[in-house]
């Protein structure tokens, strides 16, 4: 996070708690994202990935549907997708 004219306070609060992590974290506010987003977001991004790697999904399998096991070892093996919760994607598949 960049803040481009801080303030005097957020300058004190800064100094005061320079060596404790903690207070400074604790005193951003967080930005809970609602479900529903949270699910579309995955959704958008598991689209992305599928049309990405069309080819070797029809190289797979000329099947409609894929046992999930098939599915899962499938998907662990794309390559050049970096995405960070790639476990928790799969949950949510």
């Amino acid at each position: 996070m960049m803040i481009r004219k801080p303030s005097g306070d957020l300058i004190e609060f800064i100094k005061a708690h320079l060596d404790d992590e903690d207070a400074i974290l604790t005193a951003i506010p967080k930005f809970d994202m609602p479900k529903s987003d949270f699910e579309r977001q995955v959704l958008r991004e598991m689209r992305i990935v599928l049309r990405d790697n069309m080819d070797k999904i029809s190289e797979k399998t000329t099947e409609d549907v894929m046992k999930w096991e098939d599915f899962s070892l499938f998907y662990n093996s794309l390559e050049g997708f970096d995405y960070p919760h790639k476990d928790k994607l799969l949950e949510f598949i």
